[in-house]
């Protein structure tokens, strides 16, 4: 048996570098200058909402690497009543996406993620409700298959629980920030208009 034959590798890429303190009053306030993402579950498109109504959730976007770099938009028709959900499988940048509905269960969320290697979690208030670690790279696990799957199964329970409509909640969050789909979405430097190529702002100071 070759050396070192059977060990688990260590985390691939640095720990999440995410600010101390993020102004969740400041990414509303950016948001709504914006239109809105309307959110169709089963497709990777979105739509351009100007007029949302009240089933809109903020959506962040953090840079992961260096935590200088933040924007925020409206998401509308995900069906997010309380609570919010957080992953760094976010196609294909993979910073850090937070949805939420409420600005306690958004800070709460980002404060799982910080210092980790990344994954997903769904809190409700300040109580971390579901999570699943995603050490290598953010986007993958070491551990058994079994265990990964359990895991993701509860992430999305409790999504599900918070009022999210999508079959797969977090697999839909991690479309949010495709930037090359149109019509809208968020990346760490703004929300993507993908017809036109513009960047319609969105950045606010964490």
């Amino acid at each position: 048996v070759a050396e070192g034959a059977g060990t688990v590798p260590a985390p691939a890429g640095a720990p999440l570098r995410l600010p101390e303190r993020v102004d969740v009053a400041a990414a509303r306030l950016a948001a709504e200058a914006l239109p809105a993402m309307g959110f169709l579950d089963g497709r990777l498109l979105t739509e351009r909402v100007e007029d949302p109504g009240e089933d809109t959730a903020l959506l962040l976007a953090l840079d992961r690497h260096t935590g200088r770099r933040a924007a925020a938009a409206r998401v509308s028709g995900f069906g997010l009543r309380t609570g919010a959900l957080a992953t760094t499988v976010a196609h294909d940048h993979h910073n850090l996406l937070v949805l939420g509905a409420d600005d306690a269960s958004i800070a709460a969320a980002i404060a799982a993620a910080r210092g980790t290697h990344g994954g997903m979690w769904v809190t409700r208030g300040d109580e971390l409700l579901a999570a699943l670690e995603l050490p290598l790279a953010g986007l993958m696990s070491d551990r058994p298959a079994e265990q990964v799957a359990t895991a993701l199964r509860a992430v999305i329970a409790a999504a599900r629980g918070l009022g999210c409509r999508a079959r797969d909640p977090l697999m839909a969050l991690s479309f949010l920030g495709l930037e090359v789909i149109p019509e809208l979405k968020l990346t760490d430097h703004g929300l993507i208009d993908v017809v036109s190529g513009r960047n319609l702002g969105g950045a606010f100071a964490t």
